[in-house]
């Protein structure tokens, strides 16, 4: 795996930042823990939207964890990641299908997926609604995109939560 030094979301995001800056879990005890903590919750999402099955794309899916999920209950899904250091962890952990860099860089056709997953990344984005534009047109007639953002009181940081 390569961690390069201007990759913001590479290693140093996930070991330095997410448990210095932020007061988070590093990727190691996210990989332990998702798999009871969040993926429960995100997975009766999908089933509530009526998917069992289907092309699914999520993008910021971090360690790849809920890509290997999905694809051991019959989705055919991949991953999305900026960073090409997260990307070899996640297809090196859970050999599972991963893009890396900007979703307008991908071979992704156009009406081609089912099903596109936004956990915690509309935060992220300079552009949103371009952002949420290009992944319109990457889903087929009767698919959806689920998004989560997180729902924070003003001015407060995760250290107060």
């Amino acid at each position: 795996m390569q961690n390069d030094e201007t990759d913001f979301y590479g290693k140093n995001y996930w070991f330095k930042h997410q448990t210095d800056g932020l007061g988070l879990p590093d990727l190691m005890t996210r990989v332990r823990t998702d798999f009871l903590d969040r993926y429960p919750h995100w997975l009766k999402l999908v089933y509530d939207l009526g998917f069992r099955s289907g092309r699914t794309l999520e993008i910021g899916c971090g360690h790849g964890g809920f890509v290997y999920l999905l694809r051991t209950l019959g989705f055919d899904a991949s991953g999305l990641e900026l960073s090409p250091w997260l990307a070899d962890f996640a297809r090196e952990r859970y050999r599972v299908p991963m893009y890396c860099g900007l979703l307008e860089q991908q071979p992704i056709l156009a009406r081609s997926l089912d099903l596109i997953l936004l956990f915690d990344v509309m935060e992220h984005l300079e552009r949103p609604l371009e952002f949420l534009s290009q992944c319109f047109a990457l889903v087929d007639e009767g698919g959806r995109i689920l998004l989560q953002t997180p729902c924070v009181p003003s001015g407060c940081g995760y250290s107060e939560l």
